[in-house]
């Protein structure tokens, strides 16, 4: 796990404190993993026990709990350069589900998070016997290269983010959309099978 303040790389210690990068000694990142009984962040839940429970665990949440020490006026743009830091954290992500063998590891591919998010209690809840796995196991291996839709239309897919055409693998024909932006695209409907 990589963690990041404004961009720049930064190290922790074993307690989360920054010791290498910027803001060093004033802040400090914890995370959970995900898993599927987590735990809650002891310093919120004593920190603001009337709005923040241990029952706030964060279940099958990769989550990080960042935090910013106040320092004296004359340091602050020395500690805090651009403001307020802004944590981003590379992670390698929850386990997933994979169809095709019925086994369960890290995956970058997008077809698989998708899978994972709608048959997952924080997602889609839905069961693995609703979903369509045939198609989806195919959606698993498009991922890796072109997919072509008969619209006709070919659309690239990457392993962290992608599209896939959700028209071409709904078993009864009905439309379904995909959400589409500038910077990337995402699954916005699953293969469900149908009833």
């Amino acid at each position: 796990m990589k963690h990041y303040l404004h961009n720049k790389a930064v190290t922790l210690d074993g307690s989360g404190v920054v010791t290498g990068g910027v803001s060093v000694g004033y802040v400090k990142i914890l995370t959970r993993l995900g898993l599927d009984a987590e735990t809650a962040y002891a310093d919120v839940v004593s920190n603001f026990p009337t709005i923040w429970t241990n029952d706030h665990r964060g279940d099958g949440l990769a989550t990080i709990r960042m935090s910013a020490a106040t320092t004296g006026q004359k340091e602050y743009m020395s500690v805090y350069p651009n403001q307020m830091p802004q944590p981003s954290s590379v992670i390698d992500g929850a386990l997933l589900f994979d169809p095709r063998n019925e086994s369960t590891a890290f995956s970058r591919n997008i077809a698989l998070m998708r899978f994972w998010h709608l048959t997952h209690p924080v997602g889609g809840k839905l069961a693995h016997g609703d979903m369509y796995w045939p198609e989806w196991a195919e959606a698993v291996l498009a991922v890796r290269g072109r997919f072509v839709d008969p619209e006709p239309t070919t659309i690239l897919l990457t392993r962290r983010s992608g599209a896939i055409p959700m028209s071409a693998m709904i078993p009864n024909g009905r439309r379904r959309s995909t959400t589409r932006s500038s910077s990337r695209t995402t699954i916005s409907s699953g293969c469900r099978r149908s009833r």
